[in-house]
């Protein structure tokens, strides 16, 4: 198969600066409550899984304001995959900057 510019893979950006670190926290951690929020909207039968978003403007707009003032800073990171490590852990946390792009350029009717 061959492959196509949209499934070229995103670059990774290794995060070490704390203030880059705590950014991506906390987007991430607004990312997590939205999420759960779309998952009872979904659960719940109020919407369709993608329009489930829209349902909760405030929680929408905090994580899109987070995500616009990371790439305000770091514009290059548009399209990248974020990665950082906390801790002990043995993994590394991680945020898909390109899908939080698409995702946010939805508008809400």
């Amino acid at each position: 198969m061959v492959g196509t510019p949209a499934m070229a893979s995103s670059p990774t950006v290794e995060l070490e600066d704390a203030g880059d670190i705590e950014a991506a926290r906390e987007l991430d951690d607004k990312l997590d409550q939205l999420i759960a929020k779309v998952r009872q909207c979904a659960a719940a039968g109020l919407a369709p899984a993608d329009q489930c978003y829209c349902q909760y403007p405030s929680k929408l707009n905090a994580a899109r304001s987070t995500y616009e003032e990371m790439l305000d800073r770091n514009p290059n990171w548009e399209d990248s995959t974020l990665l950082w490590w906390e801790g002990n852990r043995p993994y590394p946390s991680n945020l898909q900057m390109r899908g939080l792009k698409v995702r946010f350029a939805q508008p809400c009717s």
